[in-house]
């Protein structure tokens, strides 16, 4: 999924097209630069589960590089992203009821993006 994906999502929550928020779109960048660094321990959580070598800091997009795609999990990238990119629209809207709501759905998002593997413990008495 590309930042422009996650874009288009985010705008849909809000009742808009990606051309109906076009307004938005310098500042889009900038806002999925903190939510993918939130996400960052979310996304290596993952790949630890999977065995995959984690990722030393989190992608940068610009505007430039909105349509490449993103290396983090489909979930993060389908539910809790736009989430998050939503609960900043609304901020920047100042509905903070709904962004609070938005916001909660991000962090929601992302805890529930956890897996867990049991282990066997060592008693040590």
């Amino acid at each position: 999924m590309t930042g422009n994906e996650i874009f288009e999502t985010a705008a849909g929550w809000m009742a808009q097209t990606r051309t109906d928020s076009d307004d938005l779109a310098p500042f889009v960048p900038g806002m999925l630069n903190v939510l993918l660094e939130e996400a960052l321990p979310y996304e290596n959580a993952l790949r630890r589960f999977e065995g995959k070598a984690e990722l030393e800091a989190a992608p940068k997009v610009t505007s430039e590089t909105m349509d490449q795609q993103l290396d983090y999990h489909e979930v993060l990238l389908r539910v809790a992203l736009p989430y998050g990119l939503a609960a900043d629209f609304y901020r920047d809207d100042e509905n903070y009821a709904v962004m609070d709501d938005f916001r909660g759905r991000f962090v929601t998002a992302l805890t529930d993006s956890i897996k867990a593997e049991g282990e066997t413990v060592k008693d040590l008495y």
